[in-house]
C-alpha cells in the first residue's frame, strides 16, 4: 500500500480487518434496519500510508510503467527493447 500511496501521491487508508466482504453487507443491513447509523464506519480502525516518494522518482517509475504497458499492448519489438529501456524510459 505504501507504493500505491507513493505512485498516486495521495494518502491511502486501509482497514485493519482482513475480511471486508462479509462486513460490508452486514453494515448495509444494519443501517437499512436502523440498528446503527453510518457513524459505524468511523469506528473502523485504518492504517494510513502517506506519500513519501520524490516527484522525480515517481515520474520516472510512471514513465517506465507506461512504456511496459505499451509493450504488452503490442507496440513494435524495437520500440519496446530500445525505446522503453532507454535512459529516459526507466
Amino acid at each position: 500500500m505504501q507504493f500505491q500511496s507513493d505512485i498516486s501521491d495521495v494518502v491511502v487508508k486501509v482497514p485493519d480487518s482482513e475480511e471486508l466482504s462479509g462486513i460490508g453487507p452486514a453494515y448495509a443491513v444494519g443501517i437499512a434496519l436502523n440498528i446503527w447509523d453510518k457513524s459505524i464506519f468511523h469506528q473502523i480502525t485504518r492504517k494510513k500510508y502517506l506519500p513519501q516518494m520524490k516527484k522525480e522518482t515517481r515520474n520516472k517509475k510512471y514513465t517506465g510503467w507506461k512504456n511496459a504497458v505499451r509493450c504488452v499492448l503490442g507496440v513494435s519489438f524495437a520500440l519496446c527493447f530500445y525505446g522503453a529501456f532507454s535512459s529516459n524510459g526507466v
